[in-house]
């Protein structure tokens, strides 16, 4: 059943199905042995998943994303030292939130 639904549905959808499903289980060698699940498509072919690997990559995009959003942040930080009259305004509007989040 997997076969057919490789061949249909995108990637990402399938890596969901094959970690839901129990596959086969063993070890990948790739310079270090990596416990994988794995599920065969077709002759030759296979869905591999290894939690191990996943979280390296989750935590590199984590990484990636908290840069971004340091980098977006530097920016804003920029603009609000050069206008004075906006980092005013920013203050007012925050301290406006805080008296309504009092009051309720």
């Amino acid at each position: 059943m997997i076969r057919k639904w490789v061949k249909l549905l995108p990637y990402w959808l399938v890596m969901r199905l094959v970690r839901s499903f129990n596959g086969s289980y063993g070890n990948l060698e790739a310079g270090k042995t990596y416990k994988v699940r794995y599920f065969q498509v077709d002759e030759g072919e296979f869905v591999v998943f290894s939690e191990e690997i996943q979280k390296i990559f989750d935590k590199r995009r984590r990484e990636k994303k908290k840069e971004k959003v340091n980098k977006k942040l530097e920016k804003i930080n920029k603009i609000l030292n050069k206008d004075y009259s906006l980092k005013e305004e920013l203050k007012r509007q925050i301290k406006d939130e805080e008296q309504e989040e009092n009051e309720i």
